[in-house]
């Protein structure tokens, strides 16, 4: 499951105050987080089934290996996309403290 939540794996409070600050500063996560607030669904969570049931995390990995697969890129875990994330904003000369508030470490 994939919610807006300081706690691990399950639905938690609204958008953190990190995230908040994130939304106003990429115009991209503003209009996602727009989208968001148009379509939330009770639990807060960004992304569901369509029915906007929970998603299986198993079901998740099977389909992003499946992908992976796809484009002809090496396995890699669901995980690792946060590493390449930081790896890419700091390529494009974002700052240290600004991906790791986008990622929300502290």
């Amino acid at each position: 499951m994939v919610s807006l939540s300081d706690e691990v794996g399950g639905p938690g409070p609204p958008v953190s105050d990190r995230m908040e600050a994130t939304r106003t500063r990429y115009e991209p996560v503003k209009t996602l987080a727009e989208l968001y607030a148009k379509t939330r669904n009770p639990l807060d969570l960004i992304f569901t089934r369509e029915d906007g049931a929970l998603l299986d995390g198993t079901v998740v990995t099977h389909q992003f290996h499946r992908l992976l697969d796809q484009a002809h890129v090496d396995q890699r875990r669901f995980h690792d996309l946060g590493h390449s994330c930081a790896t890419l904003l700091q390529a494009q000369g974002v700052t240290a403290r600004v991906v790791m508030e986008i990622l929300g470490h502290s």
